[in-house]
């Protein structure tokens, strides 16, 4: 068991950091640095996925013949649509909001910041750190889905705009990030391990922040918040409590314990 806490926390830990640990390498970052926004972005996002699946590769082997975790993206062809297609329905309430306020401007960079970081951000913290947390060592679904939703929000800190935010308001925001964390990592567990939900429903969150500015439509502030939450309580209901996406064998699920 310590040998396969080694590699978990070595794994997510190069998940997170190595992309700015390379750029500390002078020739390295000057390379990086003449790509393209689009080159920089996958390629940070690969260093991380390879991070990931090295790791859960490495724990897969360790673990022999025992129960082989799951990152959640092998669900079957029919399961992962139907998942990915209710994630993104239940965040018509921020379009429907957004088509009533003003658009901003949209570039490639919308493409990489919101569908990229959503696909890369819920392998290395959904499917990888709670995921892996909950399968393998056992841990109680509300004290990983905490941990890793922690972990998901410090990881934000790397954000050079976060960053510069007054410490209430970072304070704030990282609550904000780690609670949405929690709730993804509720969703993904109870949904049978189907990670393509949380993807969809992550990305198209972005998508719609980044596309409308929510706080121009006539509910102001306050309404970007709430469709925000609609979201995620869509998807609560439909798969929590309506148990959408979910196989007959996912009932019998005996790893998600409370």
């Amino acid at each position: 068991m310590l040998q396969l806490w080694l590699v978990f926390i070595v794994s997510l830990l190069l998940a997170i950091m190595l992309p700015r640990w390379l750029r500390e390498i002078a020739r390295y970052d000057e390379l990086w640095s003449s790509w393209p926004y689009s080159a920089r972005s996958l390629v940070n996002t690969g260093w991380r996925l390879l991070a990931v699946f090295v790791g859960w590769g490495i724990m897969r082997s360790l673990l022999r013949d025992q129960n082989q975790p799951t990152l959640g993206l092998c669900t079957g062809c029919r399961r992962g649509l139907k998942g990915f297609a209710l994630g993104c329905a239940c965040t018509l309430p921020m379009l429907c909001l957004g088509l009533l306020g003003d658009r901003e401007d949209v570039s490639s960079k919308l493409i990489y910041s919101t569908i990229v970081a959503g696909l890369s951000e819920e392998i290395i913290y959904r499917a990888f750190a709670f995921g892996l947390m909950v399968q393998v060592f056992r841990v109680k679904l509300w004290p990983a889905a905490v941990v890793s939703g922690v972990i998901f929000a410090l990881a934000h800190l790397n954000v050079a705009s976060v960053r510069a935010m007054p410490i209430d308001g970072l304070v704030f925001w990282l609550a904000l990030i780690a609670l949405g964390g929690v709730m993804y990592a509720w969703i993904y567990a109870r949904s049978g391990w189907n990670l393509w939900i949380v993807i969809a429903l992550h990305s198209a969150m972005n998508l719609w922040w980044g596309v409308f500015d929510l706080s121009s439509s006539p509910l102001g502030g306050w309404g970007a918040t709430l469709v925000r939450v609609l979201s995620v309580g869509l998807a609560v209901y439909f798969v929590v409590f309506r148990g959408a996406s979910r196989s007959p064998a996912d009932d019998a699920e005996s790893t998600i314990r409370a």
